[in-house]
């Protein structure tokens, strides 16, 4: 059995990049919410000095002097993307374990190098996206080969049993799926700077320094799949953001709230549970409800949060909102109270077969094709700053790119 995986190279300003071929070989960034941060770049971005986490005003100067295309943050477009991209993948793979918006990962029978360049041209060819693959006895393996082999022209690899030394002195530690940022530079004092150096390390002294999590993973490094990325129970999930401009009304606060509502509701959908508990918080104010029954319906949140507004609202100005939902049981686990009968029952399965209804418009028209009416018409794109926002080629009719035929010339041959 071989573990590949499949990711996409600087996945949003890629995404910026297939609707822009002038784009092409230019460098180009993306903001994060409110245009503050660069969450991604292109290794073009990269040559010229800029770095993940810089703050845009402060490399306004190299911005505009090596005429750096600057984008904000287009969610709807990027996860459209990702989604064509996840499909692709699945119908040239199969089964598909989807780890995040631009990566997933998958199982063969069969590998070889060939193998794996053919399946690196069509994902680039099917999709138009920058892809990487890497195959190897482990996810980690993979990870590792691909993660070294992602900027080359040719960007797949086989990591056979013959090839996993090389690769492993050839990863930094810090590089290491599950070291990161946060025990790399701790593992560089100790002089281990490669993964290789890792898998030297003697498994008692590799968990005390590391943990279980530290010893599964150089049990993977060292040839053996242990890790398993299928998903967790969730504890919680979340919905907020830093408005662009600040609120001063109850109202414009509740209007934020139910866009929010909106956006929660799809998350729990898409992971199959419902919130017993909701908590909302604007800056400091912030309070709690108990729900009276599990849900993922999007206007029992949207009511549940202006009810806690209504009980912790004082004059100011708000900067920003977030919603959770903790307490989360299964889709469908509902205990109903003794006084309820079949009346609440089907009140309850309507609102699941609505919630249903929803996403799937959703999926097809996007956000706005339907929204609560709490929402004011507002988006959760309408509560921050997004002045270098591009066009939603693939989720609103509007922005779908035109062809010029006028300016194509063709040539006819016998």
């Amino acid at each position: 059995m071989w573990y590949g995986l499949c990711d996409c190279n600087s996945f949003y300003a890629s995404c910026e990049r297939l609707y822009r071929p002038d784009l092409a070989g230019k460098p180009v960034v993306v903001l994060s919410n409110n245009d503050g941060i660069i969450v991604a770049l292109t290794q073009e971005a990269k040559a010229v000095g800029l770095k993940r986490g810089d703050a845009l005003f402060k490399v306004r100067q190299t911005v505009e002097q090596h005429h750096v295309a600057v984008f904000s943050s287009n969610y709807p477009l990027y996860q459209d993307i990702s989604d064509g991209v996840m499909a692709t993948l699945k119908s040239l793979v199969g089964d598909v374990e989807q780890y995040s918006i631009d990566e997933s990962f998958f199982k063969v029978e069969e590998a070889s190098q060939a193998w794996c360049e053919d399946l690196h041209e069509k994902m680039v060819r099917y999709t138009g996206m920058p892809v990487a693959v890497g195959v190897g006895r482990t996810r980690t393996l993979a990870k590792a080969g691909e993660n070294l082999y992602k900027h080359t022209k040719n960007a797949a690899i086989l990591v056979t049993k013959e090839l996993e030394e090389d690769v492993l002195k050839h990863t930094e530690i810090g590089d290491v799926w599950g070291i990161g940022w946060r025990n790399g530079p701790r593992l560089k004092e100790l002089g281990i700077r490669t993964a290789w150096d890792l898998t030297r390390m003697d498994d008692f002294w590799i968990r005390k320094k590391l943990g279980i999590g530290g010893i599964k993973t150089v049990q993977e490094l060292r040839g053996v799949p242990v890790i398993d990325i299928s998903e967790p129970q969730r504890r919680s999930l979340a919905s907020g953001i830093s408005f662009g401009k600040a609120m001063t009304s109850k109202e414009e606060l509740k209007e934020a709230a139910s866009c929010h509502a909106m956006t929660l509701s799809e998350k729990l959908s898409q992971h199959h549970l419902e919130a017993l508990t909701l908590t909302f918080m604007a800056l400091t104010p912030m309070g709690t409800l108990a729900l009276e029954h599990p849900t993922s319906y999007a206007p029992a949140i949207a009511s549940g949060c202006r009810l806690i507004i209504d009980r912790i609202w004082r004059p100011g100005r708000y900067k920003g909102c977030r919603i959770w939902a903790v307490d989360l049981i299964p889709e469908g686990d509902i205990q109903l109270s003794l006084g309820e009968g079949e009346e609440q029952i089907d009140r309850l399965q309507k609102r699941e077969k609505m919630t249903e209804v929803v996403q799937s418009l959703h999926r097809r028209y996007g956000r706005m094709g339907i929204t609560i009416a709490s929402t004011g018409i507002r988006q959760k794109a309408d509560l921050m700053t997004q002045s270098q926002l591009s066009p939603r080629y693939t989720t609103r009719i509007d922005d779908i790119p035109e062809a010029n035929a006028n300016r194509i010339a063709l040539t006819f041959r016998p």
